[in-house]
């Protein structure tokens, strides 16, 4: 029988990444604030805006500079961090 071995780091992740959300889901109904706005936290939304922003100079609505930082954090940490999603050559699919 295979020993099941367990990935803390992704686990906890996971969870603070449901719990993030869980979050803002509560305090957007409960908080006097308006509710979390979910474009806010899309770095992809801000590599877009990026192109549009460096060829009229003005953002698109709703958008700031936070979300085209997080997106070219995105791509700079996908840059550097890549090794971890390649699957190696010789390593077989299935045995992941």
């Amino acid at each position: 029988m295979r020993s099941t071995q367990y990935n803390w780091l992704k686990i906890i992740l996971q969870w603070g990444v449901f719990l993030l959300i869980i979050y803002f889901i509560l305090c957007g109904i409960y908080c006097n604030g308006k509710p979390a706005d979910p474009e806010a936290f899309c770095p992809f939304g801000g590599l877009q805006v990026l192109s549009s922003y460096l060829v009229n100079n003005s953002l698109a609505c709703g958008m700031s500079f936070v979300q085209i930082m997080m997106g070219i954090s995105l791509a700079v940490g996908v840059l550097l961090f890549r090794n971890p999603f390649l699957v190696a050559k010789n390593q077989n699919v299935a045995n992941l």
